[in-house]
C-alpha cells in the first residue's frame, strides 16, 4: 500500500489553520534571516573580523553540526510527549534571544575586541542552530501529522514565495545598511542587521501560536538510551528506500564544500564591495522563492524523488557557473547565489518530505534524526573546503564539488518513488 493511499484515510483537521500559521512563521523568519544571511552576510562579517578562511569554514561547520548533534537524543524524549508545540515556542524565542545578544556584543566589542567578538559569534551561532535542530523535529512532526502529502509541496512553495518577498525587501535594506560602512564603522552596520533579525524572529512566533497540534495520536514509550539507539539503528536495515535516501542526502551535502567560499572568492578574486554582498542576498532569496515554487509543484504532482533529482542537477551547475562567470564575465557571478538559493533551503525540504512519505507518522522524529545523524560526516565539508582552497585554490575546490555532484545525480536516479512503490512505509519497532 502506497503512502498516499495510507494517508488518504486521515481527515487532516488542522490543515488549513496550520497552513496559514506556517506561512506567517515563514514570512517573518525568512525576513529576519535575510538581514543576516548566514551564507553571505554573516560569513563576510566573520571574514572581516578575522581575515581567515579557516574561521569561515569553521563557522559553517558549527552551524550544521549544531543542528544535527542533539537530534537523536532529543527524538526519544519528544516522541514520548503528548504535547510537543510548547517546546517549539520555547526554541523559537531562545533563537531570537541569541540575535539580541549578538547585536549588543557587536556594538560594544566590534571596535575594541574583534577577536573576542569572533569567538562570541561562533558560540552564539552554534547555540542558534543547536536550538534549530530541536525545533526541526517538532516542526516536522506538526507538518507531517496535519498537512497531507499532496499539499506539502504547495505549502513549501507558498512558504518560499512569501518568505522570498520578505527576504528581497530585507536584502535590499541590508544592501543599503552595508553600503553605509564607508560613513560609519562596519560593526555598527552589522549590529543593526542583527537587531532586525532578532526582532523579526520574535514576531515569527505568532505563526506557531496559531498552529494546532493533533490530540489522541499514539505516542512512543520512552526507552533507556542504549535500547533506543540499538532499536533506532536497527530500523535502517528494514528499509532500502531509506538507505538510498541517506546516500543521496550525503552526496547533495557536498555542495557545502564550496558554498561558504563563493562570497570569499568574490571578495578576494573579484574585489566586490560590501554593498554587492547585499545584492547577493537578494538574488539568493529570489532563487529560494522560485525554487520553492518549482520544487513544491513538482513534489505535489510527481513526487519528491523527482525533486531530489532536480536539486542534484542544480548542485552541479552552481560551481560550473561560478568558474565560468568568475573568469569570463564577472558581473554574471552573482547568478551563483541565485542558483545556490534554489537548493540551499530546499535540500532539507525535499529530503524531509520524501522521508515523510516512507516513514510511519509517530516515528518521524526518530527517522529524521537518524537521517541527519548518519549523514553528519558531511558537516566537515566546509572545513575540508577551506583546506582545499589553501592547497589548490578556489578553482580546484569548485572543480571537485562539480565532480561529486555528477555522482550525486547518478545516485538520485536510483531512488524509488514511494507513491508507486509496493514497499510499505518504515515499520514501527516493537514495544
Amino acid at each position: 500500500m502506497s503512502v498516499v493511499e495510507k494517508n488518504s484515510e486521515n481527515n487532516w483537521p488542522f490543515q488549513r489553520r496550520n497552513f496559514v500559521g506556517g506561512l506567517i512563521h515563514a514570512l517573518f523568519f525568512r525576513l529576519g534571516m535575510a538581514f543576516s544571511q548566514v551564507t553571505s552576510v554573516l560569513l563576510a562579517f566573520v571574514f572581516t573580523l578575522t581575515g581567515s578562511n579557516f574561521w569561515v569554514g569553521l563557522l559553517s561547520t558549527l552551524q550544521r553540526s549544531a543542528v544535527v548533534v542533539p537530534q537523536l537524543f532529543f527524538a526519544n524524549y519528544l516522541e514520548s510527549r503528548p504535547l510537543k508545540k510548547p517546546y517549539l515556542l520555547g526554541v523559537l524565542y531562545f533563537r531570537s534571544l541569541v540575535w539580541w545578544i549578538l547585536a549588543i556584543a557587536t556594538f560594544y566589542l566590534g571596535v575594541t575586541h574583534p577577536g573576542w567578538l569572533a569567538g562570541i559569534v561562533l558560540i552564539l551561532i552554534t547555540l542558534f542552530f543547536l536550538a534549530g535542530g530541536l525545533g526541526e523535529l517538532i516542526y516536522s512532526y506538526l507538518i507531517a501529522s496535519t498537512i497531507s502529502p499532496t499539499m506539502r509541496g504547495r505549502f513549501m512553495g507558498f512558504r518560499a514565495l512569501l518568505g522570498g518577498i520578505a527576504g528581497v525587501l530585507a536584502g535590499y535594506g541590508a544592501r543599503h545598511i552595508l553600503a553605509g560602512i564607508n560613513s560609519r564603522h562596519f560593526t555598527t552596520s552589522y549590529g543593526m542587521l542583527f537587531l532586525l533579525t532578532a526582532f523579526s524572529i520574535a514576531i515569527a512566533g505568532t505563526g506557531f501560536f496559531i498552529m494546532r497540534e493533533p490530540a489522541g495520536h499514539p505516542i512512543n514509550t520512552r526507552r533507556n538510551l542504549k535500547k533506543y539507539l540499538k532499536d533506532s539503528f536497527a530500523l535502517i536495515k528494514k528499509h532500502s528506500a531509506f538507505k538510498q535516501l541517506l546516500r543521496s542526502t550525503f552526496l547533495i551535502a557536498a555542495m557545502y564544500l564550496a558554498l561558504p567560499f563563493y562570497v570569499v572568492f568574490a571578495k578576494v578574486s573579484l574585489h566586490i564591495t560590501e554593498a554587492t554582498i547585499g545584492l547577493f542576498v537578494t538574488l539568493q532569496i529570489l532563487g529560494d522563492s522560485l525554487g520553492g515554487l518549482l520544487w513544491g509543484w513538482l513534489g505535489d504532482r510527481y513526487g519528491y524523488r523527482l525533486v531530489i533529482m532536480g536539486i542534484s542537477a542544480i548542485t552541479l551547475l552552481i560551481p560550473l557557473w561560478a568558474l565560468v562567470s568568475g573568469y569570463f564575465y564577472p558581473p554574471a557571478f552573482a547568478g551563483t547565489f541565485a542558483l545556490a538559493g534554489m537548493v540551499f533551503r530546499n535540500i532539507q525540504l525535499a529530503t524531509r518530505n520524501y522521508l515523510f512519505e516512507i516513514s510511519s507518522e509517530r516515528l518521524i522524529p526518530t527517522h529524521l534524526a537518524l537521517k541527519n545523524t548518519l549523514t553528519s560526516p558531511s558537516l566537515l565539508f566546509p572545513l575540508i573546503g577551506g583546506g582545499i582552497v589553501k592547497v589548490g585554490g578556489f578553482e580546484f575546490l569548485f572543480g571537485i564539488t562539480a565532480l561529486i555532484a555528477i555522482v550525486c545525480i547518478y545516485i538520485s536516479f536510483n531512488l524509488p518513488e514511494p507513491r508507486k512503490s509496493t514497499e510499505s512505509v518504515m515499520d514501527d519497532w516493537e514495544e
